[in-house]
């Protein structure tokens, strides 16, 4: 008998929770479970990829951070799915899911949590929550140790992050053609949300000090968001314009990514955005990343990728220009990241995990303390 599982979600826009939601949809489904999706905001640029699969999102329309008419109407729709669990993505929806099910009988409470969440949220706002989630889902050994300093560790399960491989119909030299790009260009890739936490502005920097040794380096940036004009105005005065290459908030990234030499990852210690760095591993493109304690939960130093200082601009540089010049260090770290992913972030692999957290939401729902903030 197949469980009925009902996701909420602030919003389906790349590289948020919605990017591990649309990776592991598919292999839920094929474990027989039936999903439905509730986005409190707007649909954003992944809901048709949700859609091709049989699941069409219900968008709620949220206004304010505390909308009653989105509170209402994801009550009723709870009671009329009368799922087996709810599993609430972010902390705007953990909110909102706390009241819906609040003396709901029957219905397991999974809820996801990182250790970002606090640091983005200024103020603290003061709200009741009737219920607290039955199980926890974490990222990584810090994110749980951080939670277990709030909750009960016995409701917490680790399940490292997922996305979905990357795959190319492209050719290198018919992608370097339609984007425009010198044919000998050497591709840096990174890919985000752009707000100043995700560190953009110091791969431009970065970039720059490549472009000494590499003339033809590029910079490829996917995304979009509130820094993008300020970005490429920076990349125009701080950088030479052309190698640094904005695409927007594209759907072609997966394509891309196969043919990248190095991918960047550029966020700060208080922030983290894991799916376009694994989809750069699962494709065996050697990894450059930010040394936080997120991405050292994922990658291993010297192993499978690279950590260096945030704004450690001249670290960056220097083992991007050894990945660049020696081609059998790159392949030998690509191949070990792509193995890394396949052994522990493939969709397969995470979907097992948060299957067995569901089925144990539904065998034994209690309450596990408060809401942390």
């Amino acid at each position: 008998m197949s469980q009925r599982i009902l996701h909420v979600i602030q919003s389906l826009d790349r590289y948020t929770p919605a990017d591990q939601l649309l990776a592991l949809a598919p292999v839920l489904a094929a474990q027989q479970f039936e999903q439905s999706v509730l986005v409190l905001g707007h649909r954003g640029e992944l809901a048709g990829g949700l859609a091709e699969m049989g699941i069409e999102p219900t968008c709620l329309g949220q206004r304010w951070t505390l909308d009653p008419g989105a509170a209402a109407q994801l009550t009723m729709h709870v009671r009329k799915a009368n799922p087996n669990v709810v599993h609430a993505w972010d902390q705007p929806s953990r909110r909102y899911v706390s009241l819906a099910t609040a003396g709901l009988r029957g219905c397991g409470l999974v809820a996801s949590w990182n250790t970002v969440e606090r640091a983005r949220l200024r103020v603290d706002l003061p709200m009741f929550f009737p219920r607290s989630p039955d199980r926890w889902l974490v990222e990584g050994k810090w994110a749980r140790d951080s939670l277990a300093q709030q909750i009960a560790e016995g409701v917490i399960a680790v399940v490292p992050p997922t996305a979905t491989p990357a795959t190319s119909t492209l050719q290198r030299a018919e992608l370097m053609v339609e984007f425009g790009l010198p044919a000998d260009a050497l591709l840096v890739g990174t890919a985000a949300q752009l707000t100043a936490s995700m560190g953009v502005k110091e791969l431009i920097w970065a970039v720059d000090m490549v472009r000494v040794l590499h003339p033809n380096i590029r910079l490829l940036i996917a995304g979009d968001g509130p820094q993008r004009d300020h970005l490429e105005h920076f990349a125009c005065t701080a950088a030479v314009p052309e190698n640094v290459c904005f695409l927007g908030d594209t759907n072609r990234w997966n394509d891309i990514v196969p043919h990248l030499d190095v991918y960047w990852q550029g966020t700060e210690a208080a922030a983290a955005s894991p799916t376009a760095l694994l989809t750069a591993m699962s494709a065996g493109v050697p990894v450059v990343a930010s040394d936080t304690a997120q991405h050292r939960d994922w990658i291993t130093d010297g192993e499978t990728g690279y950590l260096v200082g945030f704004d450690a601009r001249s670290d960056r540089t220097r083992i991007t220009d050894q990945l660049l010049v020696d081609r059998e260090l790159r392949k030998t770290i690509g191949d070990a990241g792509r193995r890394r992913f396949e052994e522990h972030y493939s969709p397969a692999t995470a979907a097992e995990l948060v299957a067995g957290v569901y089925r144990e939401a539904c065998d034994q729902p209690s309450a596990s303390g408060p809401l942390p903030q």
